[in-house]
């Protein structure tokens, strides 16, 4: 009986300690994003998990600052190259139900690229050789132009390597040559094995088994039932300037110019539902172990080492105080997004919609916060840079919403 009650002493004992332990870095954490917040550094969300506990997450700012929207924590943000972690693993589980051979060249998939020695390995790893091909100023457009709809496709894409048949950069495997085109072509894999779209696949096998209630691929030639509520803004001395992604419209607003070529980029999500993705990943719930473990895995090159970069399947490794972390960031107009996760249960996940350098300051504070609490962590060593200097009393006078602390 002693014993008995020994331990449930012990037990709420260890309890008060975990809860103050967490409470103390939350208040750490808030002070260190609202000191930045607060001259005019961050606009945009961030969830913090450690050891299992989501102990801080969060949204400051404008969503659309013409219409005075504030920024809200479901509300979806692009999470730019975050996409390709979200296009590995769907090519992963259908290389775990058997449909396609990761090791096998591209052409028996997807014919209209010629046979070549490039596997899905090969993709999936930026390892192809395949130039790094985005945006405007490649073949790739000539397409559109002749279609008068002046968009550039996935379809589009593998026209292009059907006819134009492009020179690779590299061998096939002998170096890490990041490409955003290799994962248009993994997308188009998908679309052609899964038998529906990419952004069907993505609903059907992630979001919704997931719960992922705003996270949705954007492209602004379909009809969305999902409009973009989440504008990006460049922070300048002026004020904080619209920049679009990748499309343009005419005075009359009707579309006149887009990129649509998705797999690499165009996911919307919130802090909330990476944290549900990111938690099932290394829970099981979409993949096995063995394919997880093919993900996280860096990929060898010709020469049996591994690549500088260390760059699995869609995610790279990254050594930190907390240990091994996976993660992917992206950026697209001025939208930034950083997702990290450990098998520990720690998570940093960070989405911006102004391209603030507080993107990689805070980055580093915080994993330093919740990889050793008991030191201190600032978002800089340095004074502010003299275009943040300017911008500050713009925002204040402009811009700034008054939030609390979330603890006093």
């Amino acid at each position: 009986m002693h014993k008995i009650v020994f331990l449930i002493v012990l037990f709420y004992s260890w309890s008060g300690i975990a809860q103050e332990r967490y409470l103390n870095l939350t208040k750490r954490i808030d002070s260190l994003i609202m000191s930045r917040y607060n001259k005019g550094l961050f606009s945009g969300s961030v969830l913090v998990q450690k050891e299992g506990k989501v102990v801080y997450k969060r949204a400051f700012g404008w969503a659309n600052i013409e219409q005075r929207d504030t920024l809200e924590l479901q509300a979806p943000m692009r999470i730019a190259s975050v996409t390709k972690t979200f296009t590995a693993v769907c090519v992963l589980k259908l290389a775990q139900e058997g449909k396609i051979d990761l090791y096998k060249d591209i052409n028996v998939y997807l014919p209209e690229i010629e046979k070549s020695g490039i596997t899905i390995h090969h993709l999936l790893s930026h390892t192809s050789g395949i130039a790094y091909i985005n945006g405007r100023g490649h073949d790739v457009e000539q397409y559109g132009e002749n279609r008068g709809d002046n968009r550039t496709t996935n379809d589009d894409v593998l026209r292009y390597f059907k006819e134009q048949r492009p020179k690779p950069k590299n061998k096939v495997g002998e170096k890490h040559v990041y490409s955003n085109i290799s994962y248009t072509i993994l997308a188009s894999l998908i679309e052609r094995i899964g038998g529906m779209k990419y952004s069907a696949y993505l609903e059907q096998n992630i979001f919704i088994p997931l719960q992922m209630k705003n996270s949705f691929l954007y492209l602004p030639n379909d009809q969305n039932t999902n409009p973009e509520k989440v504008l990006s803004y460049a922070v300048n001395k002026k004020g904080f300037q619209y920049i679009r992604p990748y499309y343009s419209y005419d005075e009359k607003g009707i579309l006149k110019w887009s990129s649509d070529k998705y797999g690499d980029k165009y996911i919307c999500s919130t802090v909330e539902d990476l944290n549900k993705f990111n938690s099932a990943l290394i829970n099981g719930e979409i993949l096995n172990q063995e394919m997880l473990n093919k993900m996280l895995t860096p990929a060898k090159l010709n020469n049996d080492e591994l690549c500088d970069s260390k760059y699995g399947y869609g995610i790279y490794q990254y050594e930190q105080a907390l240990g091994v972390l996976y993660q992917h960031g992206g950026a697209l107009a001025a939208f930034r997004a950083r997702n990290m996760f450990d098998l520990k249960g720690n998570q940093f996940i960070l989405l911006m919609n102004t391209n603030s350098n507080e993107y990689w300051r805070l980055h580093h504070a915080i994993l330093r916060l919740i990889g050793k609490e008991n030191e201190r962590s600032e978002p800089s060593k340095g004074q502010l840079t003299k275009k943040e200097v300017k911008f500050e009393p713009v925002f204040n006078q402009k811009y700034k919403i008054n939030y609390a602390p979330l603890y006093d």
